[in-house]
């Protein structure tokens, strides 16, 4: 997956996390593409994209099982880690969160 797709994809979900340029209003990839696609991608700041989304959308996590499945082992494990971290700061940081995303 080209990393400019996955920023344009994180743009128009509402997370313009290092994303430069205008894009279109509509997602294109199914969220546990997504998922996989920024695990995968060998930029840090990218892959960190992962906690960005599942603070914005916890309910992307219900596509965190199938984008681990599609995954070989060093990115797999790097998704289970950040979808832990961004269970770990939703619990901390509820009502902040809650504050500031309705």
């Amino acid at each position: 997956m080209i990393t400019d797709d996955l920023l344009t994809e994180l743009t128009i979900l509402g997370i313009p996390f290092l994303a430069t340029h205008k894009c279109g209003d509509r997602a294109q990839m199914m969220p546990a593409t997504l998922l996989a696609g920024l695990a995968l991608d060998p930029d840090a700041r990218v892959q960190l994209a992962i906690i960005a989304r599942l603070l914005v959308r916890p309910d992307y996590a219900s596509h965190a099982p199938r984008a681990v499945s599609m995954l070989p082992s060093a990115p797999r494990l790097l998704l289970m880690r950040y979808c832990a971290a961004a269970a770990l700061l939703q619990k901390k940081y509820a009502a902040r969160l809650n504050g500031l995303l309705g």
